[in-house]
């Protein structure tokens, strides 16, 4: 579970999190630069405060551009794991400049910079992937691992030379550095665990219990990113709206039972025979939304007749030989709307043409040029 790559839904929740780690980021950042300036004042030469106020303002620097990348939609498949990465490293930089400047026991000994790593890894799981929260622990141990060595080779672990630096920062502890170790594989270990059990929680608001289909309000809130990003990428989009034909009569005749059947039956066919990209939902009753990206009208109409063929000439599992067929609408962006409201309504007036002509047909166009798959109606 911890390997598994988030579903749509759970990705834009992730991305939305993006720009709040990004905002945080900046205020965190904007924070720590006030004690090196303050410390300025007080020291001018100290290269210490030198070397803090610049890795701060880096940092900064960097916090904008993700800043910038993250409002804007940028690299969404990269930013949180550069974001997650650049976090721990940046703790790491400022740990390895005080062996830079002969002070490695202020490196393995120091409890504020250090801390900076747990607030670097619990930001990660704001992501809803717990991939990154481990790999984010993954490189702070082997950082930090190289500090200490970086350190030990730098005398740390020699009281004699380090006798300068006893008195403010405590002696090397071998058995100290092996549990900060242990303590950070285990944070990122506990984060990514909760990580798994929030996703589980999540996924589980979105989902119509039934038919583990996309619910209503998460296929129309998935439709609103996926056309903007379409926007941005100058991609296609096709809406489609399915309604099962008669379906009150498998209820009526068979009971509320085999129609339950029946819906999670057709829900784990929609989630077969479509990607994981392609957002598919229930919209309610026996009424069912899917969102194609990328598609023509001409390939996202052979892949919804195959779909009705299919349909056709099968029968429910464990029903007394229920059958199914099923009539829809197709509406595509930019042609038909630029909005998810204008795709649903022509959409479902198509649905309507589909089942005022005979049913068990999908409609793709209306007007003069009306495309209608036509097959002859079925009796369930």
């Amino acid at each position: 579970m911890f390997w598994l790559v988030p579903e749509p839904c759970l990705r834009e929740a992730g991305w939305r999190s993006e720009v709040a780690v990004a905002q945080v980021r900046l205020a965190l950042l904007a924070v720590l630069c006030v004690v090196p300036m303050g410390q300025l004042v007080a020291d001018p030469g100290s290269i210490e405060t030198w070397f803090g106020l610049i890795l701060t303002l880096v940092a900064m620097a960097m916090g904008v551009v993700l800043h910038v990348a993250a409002r804007h939609g940028s690299s969404r498949s990269r930013l949180g794991l550069i974001s997650s990465l650049l976090d721990v490293t940046l703790v790491s930089c400022g740990l390895a400049f005080f062996i830079l400047i002969d002070r490695p026991l202020t490196a393995t000994n120091s409890y504020i910079i250090f801390l900076f790593y747990f607030l670097a890894i619990a930001s990660t799981s704001l992501r809803f992937d717990p991939r990154l929260c481990l790999l984010s622990g993954i490189v702070a141990v082997v950082e930090y691992l190289g500090i200490i060595a970086w350190a030990v080779a730098r005398g740390a672990a020699d009281p004699s030379r380090m006798a300068d630096q006893l008195v403010d920062q405590g002696s090397f502890n071998i058995f100290t550095q092996l549990c900060r170790l242990l303590v950070l594989g285990t944070a990122a270990f506990i984060a990514a665990a909760s990580v798994v059990r929030s996703r589980e929680l999540l996924s589980r608001s979105l989902r119509d219990p039934l038919t583990c289909l996309l619910n209503r309000a998460a296929f129309f809130e998935l439709a609103h990113v996926e056309l903007a990003r379409a926007r941005r990428q100058g991609l296609g989009l096709v809406m489609v709206l399915l309604d099962l034909d008669f379906f009150k009569r498998v209820n009526d005749m068979h009971g509320h039972k085999v129609g339950d059947l029946a819906l999670e039956w057709f829900g784990g066919l929609l989630r077969d025979r479509f990607r994981e990209s392609d957002a598919v939902g229930r919209l309610g009753g026996d009424e069912f939304a899917i969102l194609l990206c990328g598609p023509t009208r001409g390939r996202a109409g052979a892949r919804l007749e195959e779909l009705r063929h299919e349909l056709e000439h099968a029968t429910v599992p464990g029903t007394p030989g229920v059958r199914l067929s099923v009539s829809g609408g197709v509406a595509l962006c930019p042609d038909d709307g630029d909005s998810v409201e204008a795709l649903i309504e022509l959409a479902d007036d198509r649905l309507y043409q589909a089942k005022g002509s005979g049913r068990n047909r999908v409609v793709l166009a209306s007007g003069p040029t009306t495309a209608v798959i036509h097959v002859s109606p079925q009796t369930i």
